[in-house]
């Protein structure tokens, strides 16, 4: 009976050994989770960090290039506006010059006709002269 006692004793002291064992790991594996976790925290904190400075960024970035295309709007419309406004130009040096242009060929038949009644002229003259010479 003696020995069923020990053995027994012996049985509970390991059932106590395991037990404070198994104890022990709970613990050392709770601490680890509790690690984790704050280590998984700490990330969640980083990444939403970094996420809310790339969202910054982004509306910073949309932002500059909004008003670099209403500059550029801006500019293309300043460059139609000039395109349009040589385009009247030109026209309207167009017609000056075929103005000018009908304006010098008229001047250019007058010229002409006076030319040739200066020669008439002269030639009547010269017959005039002669005439009153004879």
């Amino acid at each position: 009976m003696k020995t069923y006692e020990n053995e027994n004793k012996t049985l509970k002291n390991i059932n106590e050994s395991l037990s404070t064992t198994l104890n022990q790991l709970k613990i050392e594996q709770s601490t680890m989770i509790d690690n984790l976790k704050g280590q998984v925290t700490l990330k969640d904190k980083d990444l939403n960090r970094v996420y809310n400075e790339l969202q910054d960024k982004n509306k910073s970035i949309d932002k500059v290039l909004e008003k670099e295309r209403e500059n550029i709007e801006y500019k293309v419309q300043i460059m139609q506006n000039t395109i349009d406004q040589l385009k009247n130009d030109l026209m309207n040096k167009t017609s000056n010059y075929n103005e000018i242009n009908q304006d010098n060929k008229r001047l250019l038949s007058e010229n002409q006709q006076l030319k040739r009644k200066i020669n008439l002229l002269k030639d009547h003259e010269v017959d005039l002269e002669h005439d009153n010479k004879n």
